[in-house]
């Protein structure tokens, strides 16, 4: 009866040029089964679900080897009840502040997450780092990179440090012969760098209940 009665209020309103009061009733309609779905025990219950497949794929898949095994456990329940992958410390996810990259701190980046490259047989040596008026350079192992000139000092030169650090290790893993990348997700002040492999990357884009801005991020290899 209530879509009977939206229909003929919605026809009487377009019949007599009343436009106003019909362009209110679709917002009111479309808000109200917005709140209903969101509020839907039905609906949370299959986000809930959704999860629980989505972090049983990625155990498999080796996410959290790299975690506490005492911990994993409570991981698990954390990211399922919230509704959000990256709960507790797994031993993939790391700071990474785009402007405190952009401000001379690859190094510092680097040696955070050591461990993890460590583990992937990537080895960083770097003979030299310079942020100066004239631009951003370093040298890794013998190869000298440019993270920003001084031309692009006029750009989003935090943006650029985050893609070409980020690149830089895509590079090394890539060499290395791993199968983990480095993405990211949010930016700026609140960018964290997440390691992935591209089958655990899909599998976490695809969750459809998961955010776009908590979706991760992949910057490629622009040093090919």
């Amino acid at each position: 009866m209530k879509w009977l009665e939206f229909i003929f209020s919605l026809l009487s309103d377009l019949i007599t040029g009343n436009k106003k009061a019909t362009s209110s009733l679709l917002l009111d309609t479309v808000n109200n089964l917005t709140m209903n779905k969101e509020q839907s025990p039905t609906n949370q219950s299959n986000y809930i679900w959704e999860t629980r497949v989505l972090i049983s794929q990625l155990e498999k898949m080796g996410f959290y080897k790299y975690a506490d095994p005492s911990m994993i456990e409570g991981i698990k329940k954390e990211a399922i009840e919230k509704d959000y992958v990256f709960c507790g410390e797994f031993g993939r996810e790391f700071p990474a502040d785009a402007e405190a990259l952009g401000q001379c701190g690859l190094s510092d980046f680097f040696k955070e997450i050591k461990d993890f490259l460590d583990k992937q047989n990537v080895i960083i040596n770097i003979s030299e780092e310079n942020a100066e008026e004239n631009g951003y350079h370093i040298t890794i192992n013998d190869c000298s990179y440019e993270i920003y000139s001084e031309q692009e000092l006029q750009q989003d030169w935090w943006k650029l440090s985050s893609i070409r650090c980020f690149s830089i290790i895509n590079k090394l893993l890539e060499e290395a012969g791993s199968k983990e990348r480095i993405y990211h997700i949010n930016d700026g002040n609140d960018q964290f760098a997440i390691f992935l492999t591209e089958e655990m990357y899909q599998s976490i884009y695809d969750h459809c209940s998961l955010a776009e801005r908590d979706k991760p991020k992949f910057v490629g290899n622009i040093f090919r």
